[in-house]
């Protein structure tokens, strides 16, 4: 029996970490007024042939596609946009923008399982719809920007560019076919392929070679119409004055065909070769090509797994605090199932460790990753004041003295709640 190469169980901390960031981005949407959407894990294949191109490595190598019993093309979801916006058309929600939304879930590429990158991962997409002015851009850059900094992610750094419109990649895309075909039998042999079909793809390859060859080449922004120039120059201007620091990277192209304008990436060193934390950019045609009218429209997407890699998420509010009770005997029992309902009804976890000797029951409750351990007796039954034992510290709670005496279980309570212990 074993698990399938390129998918991973999430339990415990990992588990605990990848709903904390889950929570954090769902609190951050609603700051940013991005309502919550989700879509189904499989689309009929043609959803993404034209969005991401069928000469795309997605669609040449890495799609999960099947027919289904009735003969129809089935894609599990290989990213998350496509997806977003056939909903939008299907729903008719695309007649009421601008939309803003986000979602998140298990997307699949039959890729080389790697750090931080796996054949089911899991994926954080935000989209804004039906929105031209760069202003759009920058709120989605300073949503990506406030998340990295939300999750305690450090070291990272945005790169970006601009793809400019449709007339400056035409005439960039001529100039550049002329310059790489010079060097042709040079090239990998993925950029040779790319060459006739996406040379702009080849501007960022991972080969050594390609990247010197590339270093010569011609730049996109020496192309640029002059509403491309300012469109970009006016998010830059704005990222400067919110203080979001950035790179101009020329050689950014993002792996998607539909991108225009704006690209962008914030790459982070603790993820080694896989730096790219998070990524998207403009994509104004995007609708039209999956039939609908013609929609401006900017978003992002990051893996789950990767900012898990990156992020510093406090332990204290990765998992509830938790009380364990230890009855001394059968006459505590029925007590201590009391005790504990109004505890959980409180909102802090509690779980009975019902027989043992008590130093193994203290041990056991350690190993549960227990805060605090009661140990619930006669004496205590009588009095209905308990002792509790910290045995894991809890960041909120400063004064652990107070737990140096006997308490009852509404002082604990009342206390817990007035140090606004995450629970």
């Amino acid at each position: 029996m074993r698990s399938v190469r390129g998918t991973k169980d999430l339990y415990d901390q990992d588990l605990d970490c990848f709903r904390y960031i889950c929570n954090q981005a769902q609190e951050l949407a609603k700051l940013y007024g991005f309502k919550e959407i989700q879509t189904p894990i499989m689309e009929y294949t043609d959803v993404f042939l034209k969005p991401l191109g069928e000469d795309s490595d997605i669609v040449g190598k890495e799609m999960y596609t099947f027919p289904d019993r009735g003969g129809e093309s089935i894609t599990l979801r290989p990213e998350g946009t496509a997806p977003v916006m056939r909903s939008l058309l299907t729903s008719g929600l695309i007649h009421q923008l601008p939309q803003k939304r986000f979602t998140y879930g298990p997307f699949f590429r039959y890729e080389r399982p790697q750090k931080g990158r796996q054949r089911q991962f899991h994926q954080i997409s935000v989209e804004y719809v039906g929105e031209k002015s760069y202003q759009a851009d920058v709120e989605l850059l300073s949503f990506a920007y406030d998340l990295l900094k939300k999750i305690n992610v450090h070291d990272f750094t945005l790169h970006l560019n601009t793809l400019g419109d449709s007339e400056s990649r035409k005439k960039f895309r001529e100039h550049l076919v002329d310059y790489l075909t010079q060097f042709k039998n040079d090239l990998s042999e993925d950029s040779q392929r790319r060459l006739a079909k996406n040379p702009l793809r080849i501007l960022d390859s991972k080969n050594e070679n390609d990247q010197k060859i590339c270093s010569s080449a011609p730049q996109l922004k020496d192309f640029l119409t002059e509403e491309s120039k300012i469109f970009f120059e006016n998010i830059c201007r704005s990222l400067t004055q919110l203080n979001i620091p950035f790179v101009e990277n020329p050689s950014l192209v993002r792996g998607l065909d539909y991108y225009c304008h704006t690209v962008f990436e914030f790459k982070s060193t603790a993820l080694g070769a896989q730096d790219t934390l998070l990524g998207g950019g403009r994509y104004d045609g995007l609708i039209k090509l999956m039939g609908g009218a013609d929609i401006p429209s900017v978003g992002f997407g990051c893996g789950l797994e990767r900012l898990m890699l990156a992020c510093q998420a406090p332990q204290e509010s990765l998992s509830e605090i938790k009380i364990i009770l230890c009855p001394e005997s059968e006459d505590q029992k029925m007590m201590c199932l009391k005790i504990a309902q109004t505890i959980r009804t409180s909102g802090i976890a509690c779980e009975i460790i019902h027989t043992g000797p008590l130093p193994k029951r203290i041990q056991l409750a350690e190993n549960m990753q227990a805060h605090f351990f009661c140990f619930v007796g006669s004496a205590e039954q009588d009095t209905q004041e308990f002792m509790f034992k910290v045995l894991k510290p809890v960041m909120h709670l400063y004064d652990l003295s107070l737990f140096s005496q006997k308490l009852s279980i509404e002082s604990f309570l009342k206390y817990a709640r007035s140090q606004k212990v995450d629970v």
